[in-house]
């Protein structure tokens, strides 16, 4: 279990969550801007371009994620992402990346075909909304692990990783809404426990959670509120 603080009012103590940070949430791409040539950028898309190679995607979108971090716009990792998301089939995450990088190469013919490709990407059949693979469950499991050795960084990216090789898993998103919950970031907690419900609105522990954590949040602004 998930452990450090209790989830107080929270009911079941795992939470919902999503949230892909750095960039990832959904709605219209950044300005545009010249792709950073930092050695730090450089060597990990180098790293991710090495994991790819040898059949390690997971490691590979780690990278990319974390070059995103450092360089929200830079095309060749939005483009390394749009790619795994493509031969992964997941559609959502593939159109998201490939937008991302023809907005930072918009008269770039590779990356408009990457755009178009990801278009074209028909969406997963769902039986069950929400359920993770098996290898998804197998990483949350050690991001887990990680979280209890207090590698929080790692933990988190280990979740987003996780949620971007299977976007409509509920699992990654749960987990990730308790780490920002135990870490006392309470709004994007709300922000990944809504994206949660959204891949799994049949569940009924993670609407009840994510109430708990709105009305949470609420409570929390609304002394700022009232000495505005």
């Amino acid at each position: 279990m998930w452990r450090r603080r209790r989830l107080a009012g929270l009911g079941l103590a795992v939470l919902a969550a999503v949230a892909i940070t750095y960039g990832l949430r959904a709605g219209a791409p950044s300005p545009p801007s010249p792709p950073s040539t930092t050695p730090g950028v450089a060597r990990l898309l180098a790293r991710g371009a090495h994991w790819l190679e040898i059949g390690r995607p997971f490691r590979a979108v780690q990278a990319y994620l974390r070059a995103i971090r450092l360089s929200p716009d830079d095309a060749d990792a939005w483009t390394g992402l749009a790619g795994i998301a493509i031969s992964a089939g997941q559609a959502d995450n593939a159109r998201l990346a490939a937008a991302r990088a023809l907005a930072s190469r918009p008269s770039d013919a590779d990356a408009e075909a990457l755009y178009q490709r990801a278009a074209a990407l028909p969406p997963p059949p769902s039986v069950r909304p929400g359920r993770p693979h098996a290898v998804t469950r197998r990483r949350c499991a050690a991001a887990q692990h990680l979280f209890a050795r207090r590698r929080v960084a790692d933990a988190i990216l280990a979740l987003e990783a996780a949620a971007w090789l299977d976007e409509r898993a509920a699992r990654p998103q749960r987990d990730l809404a308790n780490v920002y919950y135990l870490q006392g970031r309470v709004g994007e907690a709300i922000v990944a426990q809504r994206a949660a419900v959204a891949r799994a609105p049949q569940s009924v522990p993670l609407r009840r959670n994510l109430a708990a954590l709105e009305a949470q949040g609420a409570a929390a602004a609304t002394p700022a509120a009232r000495a505005d």
